[in-house]
């Protein structure tokens, strides 16, 4: 399943995640970073990216995508899931997105969006 060349399964819960190239890709990572960059919680935007491979190309597509719509990135840099959020808390910024595919195998990646203080909810990742 996809919607203009985006892959659909990609699409979690809470989050997106899923194989490099085939379901996570620099275009869905683009297309992210604009629509987060074009929420009413904008325009300050923390970003972090876990140590995988395909983590730096991924950050760098998203980023184009933030600043493209307006938003101001506070990048962090490659980070764990903790110190993402504890850097968002402390720097009082309440939008972000953290690079990562958490548990899944190295070959996977993805986003864990922030719109608020509590992590995204389906119905804000839907909207996005």
């Amino acid at each position: 399943m996809s919607e203009e060349g985006i892959s659909l399964t990609a699409f979690k819960d809470c989050d997106i995640r899923g194989e490099v190239e085939t379901e996570v890709n620099n275009e869905l990572a683009y297309r992210l970073g604009r629509a987060i960059g074009s929420t009413g919680e904008g325009p300050k935007v923390v970003l972090g990216g876990d140590f995988r491979a395909s983590t730096p190309d991924l950050m760098k597509a998203l980023r184009r995508g933030l600043v493209l719509s307006g938003a101001t990135v506070y990048d962090l840099g490659r980070v764990s899931t903790p110190s993402y959020y504890f850097a968002r808390r402390k720097l009082g910024i309440k939008t972000g997105v953290m690079v990562t595919a958490s548990h899944s195998p190295p070959a996977h990646n993805g986003f864990k969006p922030t719109l608020g203080d509590l992590p995204i909810t389906p119905e804000e990742l839907e909207e996005l």
